[in-house]
């Protein structure tokens, strides 16, 4: 029997002491966004490329690392891979930064309070049937269109004549009897409250000064005892009588710290740096300066209807209102129409000089769409005679556009006087062929303007006025037939969505369904991206089920827009 029969076997490892395996050693993760930080400064002092990083948000990295870093203190503490007292550095930072933004909140806010209780204290009598208001810039705007005023005066004019300008609401239909000027001072717009529009008023800006006595807002001027950020809104009456209302912006901190550093070189060297800080208006309030100044002269709001229609909201005027405000601004309005008449006959006057060869100056800002808005009077043989003599002529070319675009405003009659002699000019000319609209109305003329219109579109996938000229076939219609297997080409080797649109509105209103169809099943691309907009499959689907040879030629249109002249004799 073996020796060791009944015993323990002896252990074949050492006996030594035990060893255990080496832990790798965990290396803190926060000095890396400490270090990141200067190249993240350094490299906004590279001129040009500190302007290429700006577009990267740069100012926000060195915050960014900042916040980051403190975050990862804690994570580091936490894993063991820092002492655990680090976790007081975000700890003292993060909290002292909240004890710092309440301190300034509530400084703020008894600002706020403090200058709105002195400004609600501040009051001037101001009677509006009696006294002009003058006001400078968009704030003249916003209180004529806000409150209930005859009339406001802007000074000076916004466009740096230093001449004022009458500000007077209106109802629309007196506006659309007023001839629109190419004199951008007197204007007529849409009256909007806030960002809504009032369906059925207008304001009219008409230059002028005010006739009798006037109480003047001035903003931003005042003593200099005010506190840093503040401003003053000073209102003058005409017997020299003053009102001063505090306004500004506080610069409250955030409650994260976060801060700014930005390198600017190209223009000069310079940085900045500091914290966030959130900028509350103080003693303003919600309405800003127009409601400062109607809380101190007692102004009365505009009374505006506010009627739910179909679901949607529509602001109205009520007629009472427009009854008074059309009484009382006959005045104004026969002087607007008689400005407005002087510079349509002034436009009309140069067009007709510009037609019997004279050309444009190489500085001379010629205001084309008073005549497009007049087409009505310029005399269509006229025209005609002019683009044959400027065909093909370059020095010629901006006058030839300008011609074309008035050719392609003109009335039915007199359009259908010229058209089939246009088109064929139309097809050849360059610089006629790309002005604005004609390509798109010479579809009204009908088998003349085919050909022509056809050659256009199979010109070049870059040539501009590819789709204004399918639109024009489109609105040729059945007398365009014979081109029908040249535009269902088109799509093959240009896929932009529009151009696949405008092909087959084309086609279908040509009768040409057969061909019309397939194109629908077409990829289309558009865009930056190479992706169709978004509702073009839904925008196809309904072309084929609604255009057709029937269709009036108000369906030949991309993005609802017909491409056409805004012009009465044209709409519908």
């Amino acid at each position: 029997m073996s020796e060791t029969f009944g015993r323990r076997r002896p252990d074949a490892r050492p006996t030594g002491p035990r060893l255990s395996a080496p832990v790798a050693r965990s290396w803190p993760a926060w000095p890396r966004f400490v270090l990141a930080m200067i190249p993240a400064y350094l490299l906004q002092q590279i001129p040009l490329v500190d302007l290429v990083l700006l577009f990267a948000l740069s100012p926000l990295w060195i915050g960014l690392l900042f916040n980051g870093a403190l975050v990862a203190m804690v994570v580091d503490a936490w894993r063991g891979a820092a002492p655990r007292w680090i976790v007081a550095v975000p700890v003292l930072v993060y909290g002292g930064n909240l004890v710092w933004s309440a301190a300034g909140y509530l400084d703020y806010r008894a600002l706020d309070a403090r200058l709105r209780r002195e400004n609600a204290a501040q009051r001037l009598a101001f009677d509006p049937a009696r006294t002009a208001l003058l006001a400078p810039g968009q704030l003249a705007q916003t209180l004529v269109e806000r409150y209930a005023l005859p009339v406001v005066y802007r000074s000076p004019d916004v466009y740096g004549s230093g001449q004022p300008a009458a500000l007077r609401v209106l109802p629309r239909a007196t506006c659309e009897t007023i001839p629109k000027s190419p004199d951008l001072r007197m204007t007529t717009q849409r009256l909007s409250v806030g960002r809504a529009l009032v369906s059925n008023a207008c304001l009219l800006t008409l230059p002028g000064a005010p006739p009798g006595p006037a109480l003047r807002v001035d903003t931003g001027e005042g003593p200099g005892d005010l506190e840093p950020g503040l401003r003053r809104l000073t209102l003058t009456a005409p017997d020299g009588r003053t009102v001063a209302l505090a306004y500004g912006i506080a610069a409250v901190p955030s409650p994260i710290p976060f801060p700014l550093v930005g390198c600017f070189t190209w223009t000069r060297h310079e940085c900045t740096a500091g914290f966030y800080r959130l900028k509350p208006v103080v003693g303003g309030g919600a309405g800003g300066h127009p409601a400062m100044i109607a809380a101190a002269l007692g102004l009365a709001p505009r009374p505006v209807n506010r009627i739910r229609t179909d679901g949607k909201l529509i602001l109205a005027l009520d007629e009472a209102q427009t009854r008074a405000l059309a009484t009382g601004s006959e005045p104004a309005v026969a002087e607007a129409r008689a400005y407005g008449r002087r510079a349509v006959a002034g436009s009309l006057d140069r067009f007709s000089r510009l037609m019997a060869g004279e050309d444009l100056a190489p500085d001379e800002a010629f205001d084309r769409w008073i005549v497009v808005s007049n087409a009505d009077q310029v005399d269509a043989e006229a025209l005609l005679a002019a683009i044959r003599r400027a065909h093909g002529d370059p020095s010629r070319s901006d006058a030839q556009r300008t011609f074309g675009a008035v050719a392609a405003a003109l009335p039915a009659q007199a359009f259908a006087r010229i058209g089939p002699r246009l088109a064929p000019l139309g097809g050849a000319d360059e610089a006629l062929a790309g002005a604005d609209w004609l390509a798109v109305r010479l579809g009204d003329v009908g088998a003349p303007a085919a050909l022509p219109l056809a050659t256009r579109v199979e010109a070049g996938r870059g040539v501009p006025g590819r789709t204004d000229a399918l639109l024009g076939l489109c609105r040729a219609g059945p007398a365009a037939a014979g081109v029908a297997d040249r535009v269902a080409a088109i799509p093959r080797s240009d896929s932009r969505g529009d151009v696949i649109e405008a092909s087959m509105l084309a086609l279908l209103r040509m009768g040409r369904r057969d061909l019309a169809q397939p194109l629908a099943a077409l990829p289309a691309t558009n865009g930056f991206n190479g992706a169709a907009r978004r509702g073009y499959r839904k925008q196809i689907e309904q072309i084929l089920a609604e255009v057709g040879p029937a269709s009036p030629r108000s369906a030949c249109r991309l993005d609802r827009d017909d491409r056409l002249p805004r012009v009465p004799w044209l709409a519908g």
